[in-house]
């Protein structure tokens, strides 16, 4: 019998929102300090991208724009927390409780995608395989 420890109580993990990675084919984009960047994940509370022109100040403006049921864009703050060669952390700063309910909906939404392409991907390999084996076996019979 193993020992599950809720992540409340393991004091490891510092992070108070489960991330998500993002593809180019997510329906996200965010722009920071005027500059588009490339996320490579995101949280209800904060967001991991990378810029081409490095950001100097500590806190700047962010404007995230995605689409659920239809498209929001939020308009905030954000913290950046560490920077490592054009990659940067940071944490969405005062976000209203519909803001954070909103991101909540997104991080679902994005997980639910997420899953739904793997699945998807799964069948598609699944259906290739049949259709090879199916033509090996008419080629085995054609040459008996």
């Amino acid at each position: 019998m193993s020992l599950i420890i809720p992540e409340s109580l393991d004091k490891s993990n510092k992070r108070k929102a489960v991330r998500v990675e993002l593809s180019a084919k997510d329906p996200v984009r965010f722009a920071a300090a005027g500059q588009k960047t490339v996320i490579d994940n995101i949280s209800e509370s904060g967001i991991a991208f990378r810029v081409e022109t490095a950001i100097e100040e500590s806190v700047v403006d962010g404007i995230l724009k995605f689409k659920i049921d239809q498209v929001y864009t939020l308009r905030m703050k954000v913290e950046i927390l560490t920077q490592h060669e054009g990659s940067y952390r940071a944490r969405f700063l005062d976000l209203s409780k519909q803001n954070t309910k909103l991101m909540s909906r997104l991080v679902l939404g994005l997980q639910k995608l997420h899953i739904r392409r793997r699945k998807q991907q799964k069948l598609i390999q699944m259906e290739k395989m049949m259709a090879e084996t199916s033509e090996k076996n008419k080629i085995s019979l054609t040459r008996k």
